[in-house]
């Protein structure tokens, strides 16, 4: 199953522990090295990138981002890549931060915060242009979508829900178009995957556990936007592969 997931957040924040597969590629950077040749630039375009915040964006220890760009819009905009995380495309950001063993195709900064050799290629903020960016105003519904550990529900009809909650090894089935969540938590191996397009707005945060996924079988036809807010992160998984479009107003 492959993920598209596309996080419009007040601010995101991404500890995901195996893969978070959205647009992304691969790489080796000082932590161990750094893709040569291709883009002089990083993309412009919204699309191209996978994890897009707008303050900050974290990738925890072992994230792995298998398609698509990684970027920090904005001045002061800080990435930070945990040790063995990595990044087949591009890492942009005015600040990046690299952990041990971290591999990235390609990097982009002004300022380097670890002590490793001088990689970053020079760059300019804002990465895209904000007017690209679709808006969004959270709507959710009152009633909560629950799925019990190893059950299944399916068919789920577009509309507005409060929480939705999958537990582990669940599965949910949503039959596509327009959602409008509180939140959503997934549990272990849980699975929530559309199977039409799919265009899923969150008003809180999306807690993904070891081995959940959402996501379709085109990758490219799942869109999360999450509002967030507060101080928990808007968007926070484990261990596992979020093939998706991020996209955080702030922290992710």
């Amino acid at each position: 199953m492959r993920t598209l997931v596309h996080f419009r957040s007040e601010w995101y924040r991404a500890p995901m522990g195996r893969r978070v597969g959205m647009w992304m590629a691969v790489g080796m950077l000082l932590a161990g090295a750094v893709g040569v040749g291709a883009d002089v630039a990083p993309s412009s375009a919204p699309g191209a990138y996978a994890v897009l915040g707008f303050k900050s964006v974290t990738l925890r220890s072992l994230v792995k981002v298998d398609a698509g760009d990684v970027g920090c819009d904005g001045k002061g905009g800080t990435i930070t890549l945990m040790s063995r995380a990595h990044v087949t495309g591009v890492v942009a950001a005015e600040s990046v931060r690299l952990g041990r063993n971290t591999s990235v195709g390609q990097l982009f900064c002004t300022t380097q915060l670890d002590a490793t050799a001088s990689t970053c290629q020079a760059i300019t903020v804002p990465l895209v242009n904000s007017a690209e960016l679709p808006t969004f105003n959270p709507n959710p519904g009152q009633q909560a979508i629950r799925v019990q550990p190893r059950a299944s529900m399916r068919a789920v009809a577009a509309g507005a829900y409060a929480d939705v909650i999958v537990g582990d090894r669940g599965q949910l089935t949503l039959l596509g178009g327009e959602y409008q969540v509180r939140s959503i938590s997934l549990g272990k191996r849980a699975h929530l995957t559309c199977q039409a397009a799919c265009h899923i707005v969150v008003a809180e945060r999306v807690l993904m556990k070891e081995f959940s996924e959402i996501g379709a079988l085109d990758p490219r036809t799942v869109e999360v936007d999450v509002r967030g807010g507060g101080q928990r992160a808007a968007f926070r998984a484990f261990r596992r592969s979020v093939v998706a479009q991020i996209v955080g107003a702030s922290d992710l």
